[in-house]
């Protein structure tokens, strides 16, 4: 049996998300059912990416001063006790869960700036293309296994056991982390190396040239795409089938998307940024054809429920794609000693991007879900104009560096 590089940083990975995704679904149901609207489900994933631009600096620096895996690990265990604190104390669920959401969103920025630089300083530089390929694969995992737990626990038993769900495995992907710890390297934390590696001398090298400036900000494009999904998926599934069940079962047929990648090959290893702007043009095209397959499952009685299912599997396998190569490009770009920085930096623009644009999706939300959709559409398609643009100022045959 071959050796998978990272393979204990992938099994936290996955848990978290399947966590996270369980937790999410579960938070959105029993929103939508208390609320009727997705005014305040909307909000609080705003939260969640507003939190890495608030917290962004303080994340990356303790991310390239300590090691990686472990502050994973310590986000992991707070959003374990956050849960269990939920769940023990008594609330109406629109200001519990708005609190609950509130504390994990201010432990995911310490989290995923973690992750993102624990793969970079775990695995060899010629693996890193396909090691980003497999961690996209490991979060659509995660919602495979969340989401089918989720949509089973609402439909038979309620929110409540969703997020016991949720905790159990918030903990396995703490204890994940922990056994990672040991495989990612150490930064050279000097006076000096901090130094050279500070926010400062990131920002210019990331924010030189303005390529550079604009495909930082399309990194937002793919995560503007999976918060549409996540906030539309309550009212899409009580308009398209009328069981909550598939709430968990459209989650799964977006991962599985992902893991289809993963058969074909699309993720194998590039060597020239050229061949990365392609995959990632490649990634975002998939994801406007889903979100138009999308727009016609909302208004199609006839067909809804196949063209529904097909755009969730076109929306999961373009993210996986694009923002897979994206993550490969940035981590290249920097020093290992400022990778997570550069994974912060990355959050805070996820964040803003998708804190704009999620609160005008979600006034289009409440007019047509088919708008909505095709307006994300419209979204993904100035991300492929600006990808191409950037990809002609690049040389051919420029070699990613290690």
């Amino acid at each position: 049996m071959s050796r998978v590089p990272g393979a204990s940083l992938l099994s936290g990975s996955t848990l978290f998300n399947f966590a996270s995704g369980c937790y999410t679904l579960a938070l959105g149901q029993a929103l939508y059912e208390e609320t009727g609207s997705v005014g305040v489900f909307t909000a609080v994933v705003v939260i969640e990416y507003v939190g890495p631009i608030v917290l962004g600096a303080l994340a990356g620096s303790l991310t390239d001063r300590f090691n990686a895996a472990l502050l994973c690990m310590w986000s992991a265990v707070v959003a374990t006790a956050a849960m269990c604190v939920f769940l023990l104390v008594p609330g109406t669920v629109p200001a519990a869960a708005i609190a609950l959401g509130a504390v994990i969103n201010l432990v995911r920025p310490f989290y995923r700036a973690g992750i993102f630089a624990a793969g970079a300083r775990s695995v060899a530089s010629d693996e890193l293309a396909e090691y980003n390929v497999r961690w996209a694969i490991s979060v659509q995992a995660g919602q495979i296994m969340g989401g089918a737990a989720a949509g089973a626990t609402l439909s038979t038993i309620g929110p409540t056991a969703a997020f016991g769900v949720a905790a159990i495995t918030f903990a396995g992907s703490a204890l994940s982390m922990w056994v990672a710890r040991g495989k990612v390297r150490s930064t050279t934390s000097s006076a000096a190396a901090a130094d050279r590696s500070g926010w400062l001398a990131m920002l210019r090298e990331l924010l030189g040239q303005p390529r550079q400036a604009a495909s930082l900000l399309l990194i937002g494009a793919d995560f503007v795409a999976m918060a549409a999904f996540t906030v539309a998926l309550a009212p899409l599934v009580d308009t398209v089938f009328g069981d909550a069940v598939w709430l968990g079962i459209l989650d799964a047929v977006f991962a599985v998307g992902a893991i289809v990648v993963a058969a074909l090959g699309l993720g194998r290893r590039r060597t020239t940024q050229q061949a990365l702007r392609r995959a990632v043009s490649l990634g975002l095209g998939i994801q406007v054809v889903g979100m138009i397959a999308l727009a016609v499952g909302a208004v199609w009685s006839g067909g809804g429920a196949v063209a529904v299912c097909l755009g969730a599997l076109l929306l999961g396998a373009g993210v996986a794609v694009s923002s897979s190569q994206q993550v490969t490009l940035l981590q290249r770009t920097v020093t290992e000693d400022a990778v997570g920085k550069a994974g912060a930096l990355r959050q805070a623009v996820i964040g803003l991007v998708t804190a704009v644009t999620l609160p005008i999706i979600g006034i289009a939300l409440g007019m047509s879900l088919a708008a909505a959709y095709l307006l994300v559409g419209a979204i993904l398609l100035l991300g492929i104009v600006v990808n191409v643009l950037v990809a002609r100022v690049e040389p051919a045959h420029e070699h990613v560096p290690a």
